[in-house]
């Protein structure tokens, strides 16, 4: 009896051991996996890192290549000389500047007729306060549409300024050259 219960003792001492082994030999098996997953990852990332800087470098070297190139105009003239082709391109100039001053023009008509416009409902506005033909809301409400208006007037006169000077330029640039403006 003694001997049966020693050895069961004996026996669930093995069998405990050998749980703890086993779940040792788990634990190391999982940190294996973890370890791997992680090395992978960082192989994956070490490839994204070569990957783009290879990217960036090929964008480099066509950047450099494009920028050595020219415009490359007077490669596809068709059956035009060197000369015809010259003159093409020089009217083509010309005829851009005059639509950008056709352009400038009619901003230019467009501002007046907005101001015209927005001085005309001040007037109106003033009017009607005086008159108090409409209440406060109203009023307050007519107030803020002008004003946003005017903001976008004003914005739209210093693209015009903005367009004007570049005109200008680019006038000064051709005259540099000796291109007849008009």
């Amino acid at each position: 009896m003694k001997k049966i219960v020693t050895m069961s003792i004996v026996a669930s001492f093995l069998m405990l051991g050998l749980n703890q082994g086993l779940a040792q030999s788990n634990n190391q098996e999982k940190k294996e996996e973890v370890r791997e997953k992680q090395m992978d990852k960082a192989d994956k990332k070490a490839d994204k890192a070569v990957d783009k800087a290879q990217k960036q470098r090929d964008k480099n070297k066509d950047k450099a290549s494009k920028e050595n190139q020219g415009n490359a105009y007077g490669k596809d003239k068709g059956d035009m000389t060197g000369r015809e082709f010259g003159q093409h391109r020089a009217e083509m100039a010309r005829n851009k500047l005059e639509e950008s001053r056709a352009r400038i023009n009619e901003t230019e008509e467009r501002i007046s007729r907005s101001r015209l416009q927005i001085n005309t409902a001040r007037e109106a506005l003033e009017e009607s306060r005086k008159e108090r033909k409409m209440t406060d809301e109203e009023i307050k409400e007519r107030e803020q549409r002008i004003l946003e208006a005017d903001q976008r007037v004003r914005e739209l006169e210093t693209a015009l300024n903005s367009s004007r000077e570049r005109l200008q330029r680019t006038e000064r640039e051709l005259m540099k050259l000796n291109i007849d403006i008009e």
